[in-house]
């Protein structure tokens, strides 16, 4: 956050982990010593609207990117100096290749996509972010401008003409930008989109980053299709641990449908969960990279055996339905 404050604001992680979740993507929470170390291991790393980072964390996601990963930043990350003042630019400039040039001086904007690969299951209009917004300006070349920030319109007064203004013109500036660095990719989005996820349950930003992950991301470790999300979670159980002595991977599918809020000031905060009916969720489809053909593929805990087959390095499963959980036990 911008000022000091007794609690920490945990907006924007809730509405990461909200959005990842319902967008059936599998991640960690990690905090800058275990980024570090876990680096080498991760395909992604998103930092949102993450102020401070430190000379040699930013360093090391540097290197990172260039040796193939993916990294997604959001508003003003990086622009915290060590005694935690506004630096007056990206720690990582020269790995997103955009400008700090400052904060939008209004509480909320719009987002319009232009490129079409990030349209995909959003609804083709601008989209409102009650969010913090960093104006970045591209230099470097290679910069792909994937969709523009465009300002709330204001009255001839200067005054919003309602609390939620609609789209008004143009601000000159990227809302989303995209490169390629080395044989990685660098992604950077000027609002907070986490934070408007959270607090308005903005949901077009759910594909949109979504999309922006299947064009970043080559060979996810697991996608699951299905006509619901579901929470998905990797665990990798040693074979010293496991029944037949065999290593196993384990793909969790937890069923949350029939949550929801029964109480908080805003939409998705932190309250109480009211679970009414678990609707099932059937027909799912897992793909898991997996580097040779198993031994063995079940259903936990009931250990029933369903529908798979191995291909090209994937393991492809069919799951007829999920009441509320069930673990896909792959064997090596």
């Amino acid at each position: 956050a911008s000022s000091a404050r007794f609690w920490v604001d945990e907006t924007s992680a809730r509405g990461a982990h909200r959005l990842l979740i319902e967008s059936m993507v599998f991640f960690h929470f990690l905090h800058e010593e275990a980024l570090v170390e876990w680096l080498p291991q991760l395909k992604a790393v998103i930092l949102p609207d993450q102020r401070y980072l430190s000379p040699e964390l930013a360093a090391a996601i540097a290197r990172w990117v260039r040796g193939g990963g993916v990294l997604i930043a959001t508003a003003c990350t990086g622009t915290l100096d060590d005694a935690y003042r506004e630096s007056g630019r990206f720690a990582l400039q020269d790995v997103l290749g955009v400008r700090y040039e400052g904060v939008f001086d209004q509480p909320h904007a719009y987002i319009e996509v232009q490129d079409p690969r990030l349209k995909a299951g959003a609804l083709d209009m601008p989209h409102l972010a009650e969010a913090t917004f960093a104006l970045a300006r591209p230099v470097a070349d290679d910069v792909q401008v994937l969709a523009t920030l465009r300002r709330p319109y204001l009255r001839s007064d200067g005054q919003f003409l309602l609390r939620w203004s609609p789209p008004g013109e143009e601000s000159g500036y990227p809302a989303i930008t995209l490169r390629r660095v080395g044989q990685g990719w660098a992604v950077y989005i000027a609002g907070e989109i986490f934070h408007a996820f959270q607090v308005k349950n903005q949901w077009n930003f759910k594909p949109i980053v979504a999309n922006l992950l299947r064009l970043t991301v080559a060979e996810p470790p697991v996608e699951v299709t299905a006509p619901a999300w579901l929470e998905v979670t990797l665990m990798r159980q040693p074979a010293a641990h496991a029944p037949h002595g065999r290593e196993r991977l384990f793909v969790h599918l937890v069923n949350q449908h029939g949550d929801r809020p029964a109480s908080g000031d805003r939409m998705g905060e932190a309250g109480n969960r009211c679970t009414e009916q678990i609707l099932p969720v059937r027909d799912v489809t897992v793909r898991l990279r997996y580097p040779q053909r198993p031994a063995r593929v079940a259903l936990e805990p009931a250990g029933a055996t369903p529908a798979w087959s191995y291909d090209g390095g994937v393991v492809t499963v069919m799951v007829t339905e999920v009441a509320i959980h069930c673990a896909i036990a792959v064997e090596g």
